[in-house]
């Protein structure tokens, strides 16, 4: 038993044995004989070899898997640190409820934690004029696999008030579920910029409008003038 790397999980393997003669998918780490360690499921059991007791151990060397799966948990992590971070609120959905929320998201609709929305209908926070719009694009997405162009529309805070967004969603594995993730930018600013070029544009229109009646007013008015000026030298002369 010195070929085990950590005496505790020795210790635990001989109790459990020892306990009730067998041991299965016991994960521990073995030392080779150069010094390396090796991660490896053990199975065990106390077996009777011409009257003598022997331990039949199985061990599989599970070092490819222990590595995938420690890639997977720092990709997961580098994952939820990067969606935890986005200054754009994310959340997925599946049969329509919310899954998922990242904290830009939960801030976006006014809540003071994801667990506030977690599990809730999702068109609970969609402004009603957009609904059958959802649902289609939902359905086209669940049959078609396709991302969704992005679309403007409005969600609806916890308050009721109201926040015009730009989504964009695609179908997605979340866990074991057919589920869309949904990417959200509140586009409140940008809206509000447009609004005001838009009243700036109107104004310079108007003073443009403005400039050409006023000039047009100036030659009229200069032209009367020259008239007056005549009408005024004949009377003179009369």
């Amino acid at each position: 038993l010195s070929i085990w790397a950590h005496p505790a999980d020795r210790d635990i393997f001989v109790a459990r044995l020892r306990e009730s003669g067998q041991v299965t998918d016991f994960e521990t780490t073995l030392r080779r004989k150069d010094g390396s360690e090796i991660a490896v499921l053990d199975s065990a059991q106390i077996i009777s070899l011409r009257g003598e007791l022997y331990i039949l151990s199985v061990a599989y060397d599970i070092s490819e898997r222990k590595k995938a799966e420690a890639a997977l948990r720092e990709s997961e992590a580098r994952f939820r640190t990067l969606v935890d971070g986005a200054p754009e609120g994310i959340f997925v959905q599946a049969d329509g409820r919310f899954l998922f929320l990242n904290p830009a998201m939960v801030r976006l609709l006014g809540a003071a934690r994801a667990e506030d929305l977690l599990g809730t209908d999702i068109l609970a926070r969609i402004a009603p004029e957009f609904h059958k719009t959802i649902r289609e694009r939902i359905r086209s997405q669940r049959e078609t696999g396709t991302v969704a162009p992005p679309m403007e529309q409005a969600y609806l805070r916890l308050d009721g008030t109201r926040v015009p967004v730009e989504t964009t969603a695609m179908p997605v594995r979340f866990g074991s579920r057919n589920a869309h993730l949904v990417f959200v930018r509140d586009i409140s600013e940008r809206q509000r910029t447009e609004t005001e070029k838009q009243n700036l544009q109107a104004q310079l229109a108007q003073a443009q409008k403005m400039d050409s009646v006023g000039r047009l007013a100036g030659g009229v008015a200069h032209d009367f003038n020259n008239m007056l000026g005549v009408i005024l030298g004949h009377a003179e002369m009369a």
